[in-house]
């Protein structure tokens, strides 16, 4: 017998970017790398897993070729929406909580880039 299962649409396009992310929780500091970004969230790649529901802050750095790592980190709260066991780690997926407008925008400029690249 099959399960039902809910398949939700996404709100945001997501885009497939690498980019160096730092994780902290706690007292702790993770560095990871990201998989893909939307507007609503990211997925990572850490060495450790994270709890589903964990809230946690994620800096993100926002780099193309012209770009200074330290002047374009965007840092934001979010929620560990899942993870999962990797080959060399954990992909965890982040749903980003309450981006300011500032930072929203900061982050659709990033991303609107991101797609100007690829066409």
């Amino acid at each position: 017998m099959l399960g039902y299962m809910e398949i939700k649409q996404r709100v945001y396009p997501r885009y497939a970017v690498a980019l160096g992310a730092e994780v902290y929780w706690g007292d702790e500091l993770h560095t990871a790398q990201t998989h893909d970004l939307s507007l609503g969230g990211v997925g990572l790649r850490l060495t450790c897993p994270l709890d589903i529901n964990r809230e946690i802050i994620v800096g993100l750095f926002l780099v193309d070729d012209s770009s200074d790592p330290i002047t374009d980190t965007l840092e934001v709260s979010a929620t560990v929406a899942w993870s999962a066991k990797a080959d060399d780690g954990y992909d965890i997926g982040l749903r980003f909580d309450g981006l300011s407008a500032q930072r929203s925008e900061r982050l659709a400029e990033f991303l609107r880039a991101l797609n100007r690249a690829s066409e």
